[in-house]
């Protein structure tokens, strides 16, 4: 897991190295790569000075770090975009190798192996699994932090959780952009508890538990398509927590202050056709498409709730999920304006390059096409936040209500 974390820090810096172009070293890469290559001979011969009984899982995680060896060290006879590509699922590779290592001593030792001081719940192991194997940024926007993940969901309140246990890390703007020109991104990696506790939480026998105990319901990983919200509370004990909708309707007030400030945004974006354009418009498309997600979350939070039990709920969720929509399309009408943007790029063999007057014709019907696409993002924007204000008010005042009647009878509102 070690060698994981160092190749995920590794491909960073390629990445680094790689957007600061003619600006850095040809070779600065190399040193680090032999280093690689070098820590990956030791984790093989400590594989193999543990004498562990011959298996197919076992010499294939041995082939494996073999090759990862390999790789690294002929990474150093190629310039930076191959390098970073011969590295580029190393991280993912030399988890895997551990994970079959663990199983191997768990089948032939069945280890005992105490417990770290931090017992780690699924969703912990999930995240830390995930961090692992390089899998995880944070970028922020619009004042708010967003959590970016492969494979398996890693929520803001978990990794919040991790880094409050001494587990997890951030490594301010030390991994690529999101997109061409943007700011880099936060790394998230393991310390070293959080390798230590993952490790042993692999290398436990898997059915182990208290004596007398059951084993609990598995948890709501919301895999059912209805993700959770992303600023929940550090993970509760429990399988599924209820929603506190007093809490729900603020996040939801806060939602629709988003979606009115990247209104102004849009309104107020100013650009000149062609590559500015692009630099100029692209964040906003990412920025709508991260508060649909966050709306997404809700709409699937206030689904999963007891709210649905009272009198209209259901066209607050209708409402919730219009809003799905009007920010659905205001991302499809800022991509619309990025296709509308005249690039220029050289034309086919044989065919003229534009000529002045060609390219001012262009840029004069661009610029049309993508203030009419940019109008209507804004417009959708602004159905979202009242949307977003009109169903947080609902749910206010059903609440209201609701602490007005006789409770006999009637659903838990938290």
């Amino acid at each position: 897991m070690l060698l994981a974390d160092q190749y995920v820090e590794h491909n960073d810096t390629l990445d680094r190295l790689l957007r600061a172009g003619s600006q850095s070293e040809p070779d600065a890469h190399v040193a680090s790569a032999q280093r690689l290559a070098s820590a990956t001979r030791t984790a093989i011969k400590a594989v193999t000075d543990e004498r562990l009984y011959e298996s197919h899982e076992l010499s294939d995680a041995v082939v494996r770090l073999q090759q990862l060896a390999f790789l690294s060290s002929a990474s150093t006879d190629h310039r930076l975009p191959m390098a970073r590509t011969l590295t580029a699922l190393a991280p993912e590779a030399a988890m895997s190798c551990a994970d079959s290592i663990a199983h191997e001593i768990r089948r032939r030792r069945w280890s005992t192996t105490d417990a770290p001081d931090h017992q780690l719940t699924a969703t912990q192991r999930t995240a830390l699994w995930e961090i692992a194997c390089g899998h995880v940024v944070v970028t922020r926007s619009l004042g708010r932090q967003y959590v970016h993940y492969r494979d398996e969901r890693v929520l803001i309140g978990t990794l919040r959780s991790l880094e409050a246990n001494g587990l997890a890390e951030r490594v301010p703007n030390s991994a690529s952009s999101a997109y061409t020109c943007g700011p880099l991104q936060d790394r998230v990696r393991l310390t070293a508890a959080g390798i230590t506790d993952l490790a042993a939480a692999i290398s436990r026998p898997i059915t182990a538990r208290p004596p007398g105990t059951t084993p609990a319901p598995a948890p709501h990983r919301r895999d059912d398509g209805h993700p959770k919200p992303l600023t929940d509370p550090p993970e509760p004990h429990h399988p599924m927590p209820l929603l506190d909708l007093a809490e729900h309707a603020q996040q939801l007030h806060t939602l629709a202050y988003d979606f009115e400030a990247l209104h102004a945004r849009v309104r107020g974006v100013s650009y000149t056709p062609g590559t500015d354009a692009l630099r100029q418009i692209s964040p906003l498309l990412l920025m709508t498409q991260d508060l649909t997600a966050t709306v997404l979350v809700r709409l699937g939070a206030l689904d999963s709730s007891t709210y649905t039990s009272v009198a209209g709920s259901r066209a607050s969720l209708e409402c919730l999920a219009s809003v799905v929509v009007a920010s659905s399309l205001a991302g499809n009408d800022l991509a619309s304006a990025l296709h509308a943007n005249p690039y220029e790029g050289a034309p086919f063999p044989g065919y003229p390059a534009d000529d002045a007057s060609v390219r001012t014709a262009r840029h004069a019907e661009a610029i049309s096409k993508m203030t009419g696409h940019l109008a209507d993002a804004a417009h959708q924007l602004d159905l979202s936040a009242t949307g977003c204000h009109y169903v947080a008010t609902g749910i206010t005042r059903d609440l209201a209500v609701m602490e007005r009647l006789p409770r006999s009878g009637l659903p838990a509102l938290r």
